[in-house]
């Protein structure tokens, strides 16, 4: 493979999402590649340091004064206004709770406000639940994301990817412009 070919694999790499085939031959490369290595290293350390930073706690109005520093060509005025619509939108839902998977088989149960995967049940891939109370009895074989909601633990339950809990509004924006950025990552070609 070449280094442009490789270099649209590496974040899916780094997540663990390429098969056993194409996983061999981005390792073969790197080996015989140091600038894709270098590249793969510079990534790691990107991806690590952003995962370390955990929970950021900010101003109520850190998003206003985030997009009015931010210039034109970056954001316009219509995505700002859009931006600042779905916050006010956000901060003013209740959310009943959801669950996403792409597991069809996921033995999730629903009830009210609380969403439960009992002991012994597995989900395979990632799952998303949004609001309400999570009680984890079971295995997420992926990671798991609480947005809004609040996680619990019960003996037996188990996460074998990353857990990610985001509270606020922002966090969501957060979550989805880091989804975004990964997304133009793996696009790019060049450093």
């Amino acid at each position: 493979m070449k280094c442009d070919e490789i270099y649209q694999y590496m974040q899916a790499y780094l997540d663990r999402e390429l098969t056993p085939d194409a996983e061999k031959k981005l390792e073969v490369h790197l080996r015989l590649c140091p600038v894709c290595k270098k590249r793969l290293f510079s990534l790691q350390k990107t991806v690590t340091h952003i995962e370390s930073l955990g929970e950021v706690v900010v101003s109520e109005d850190f998003l206003e004064r985030l997009l009015e520093r931010l210039p034109e060509d970056v954001v316009s005025a219509g995505e700002k206004e859009a931006l600042l619509r779905e916050r006010r939108a956000a901060q003013r839902t209740v959310v009943a709770p959801q669950v996403l998977t792409a597991d069809p088989q996921a033995p999730i149960d629903v009830r009210g406000t609380t969403v439960r995967l009992p002991h012994g049940a597995v989900v395979n891939g990632d799952l998303t639940v949004i609001g309400g109370m999570f009680l984890l009895g079971g295995t997420v074989r992926g990671n798991l994301r609480i947005l809004r909601g609040e996680l619990i633990r019960l003996p037996g339950g188990k996460v074998t990817g990353k857990v990610t809990h985001i509270t606020s509004p922002l966090g969501l924006w957060v979550e989805k412009a880091l989804v975004t950025v990964r997304s133009v990552w793996r696009q790019m070609k060049d450093i």
